[in-house]
């Protein structure tokens, strides 16, 4: 009979890594949901004015402050910036997850990401260096407006980014689902399992 194998800090690291993607998803669809909500009352305030309701939303003293239409477009950009904002927020906090499980298990305080990929690759892991440095200087654009991503991967930038005199390099970063979830492979597929034989310590 097969011997099992139970890996405690696999299974640890990816407990963890669960308990951050289900923030992810719960804050996502929060945020998505409100979208929807804005949509639904947008619907409602047209057919109210079809019904000869007033094409206006106005102030306490009855001056006009925006039509329906209007509202509707302020309303919905704010929320598709609220969840893209969400989303950056969730990159931070990924790479800084997979940074702290590298610190703890090398016994260091401060992450060297080369270092990191070398001491698992030593101890048997397949590492995603690529995906994991793509999170790192993803990470390094929405804290710091790094353009160390954009000199590697341009391909993840809006087309304006870095044409501009003033390069904005946050706000051109194509972040998307897939992007988020290629994030997350990236770190669940780089660290140890249940079933790894790696000994990280």
């Amino acid at each position: 009979m097969a011997q099992l194998n139970f890996n405690a800090i696999g299974h640890l690291f990816q407990e963890g890594l669960c308990n951050v993607h289900a923030a992810y998803e719960t804050a996502l669809a929060s945020l998505t949901d409100r979208l929807s909500v804005i949509e639904d009352q947008y619907i409602n305030d047209l057919a109210a004015v079809r019904d000869g309701a007033d094409p206006y939303i106005r102030d306490d003293d009855g001056t006009e402050l925006y039509t329906y239409e209007q509202a509707y477009e302020i309303n919905l950009s704010n929320a598709e910036t609220a969840r893209r904002v969400g989303q950056i927020a969730f990159i931070v906090i990924l790479h800084h997850f997979w940074e702290r499980q590298c610190n703890r298990w090398m016994g260091t305080t401060d992450y060297k990401a080369d270092a990191a990929y070398e001491f698992l690759k030593a101890r048997g892991l397949t590492v995603d260096r690529a995906a994991l440095e793509i999170l790192r200087k993803a990470c390094n654009t929405v804290k710091h407006d790094s353009q160390t991503l954009h000199k590697t991967n341009p391909e993840l930038f809006y087309p304006a980014a870095g044409s501009r005199k003033t390069p904005n390099y946050e706000e051109t970063l194509i972040v998307d689902d897939a992007f988020l979830d290629s994030l997350f492979d990236a770190v669940r597929n780089s660290g140890p399992n249940i079933s790894s034989t790696a000994k990280l310590w």
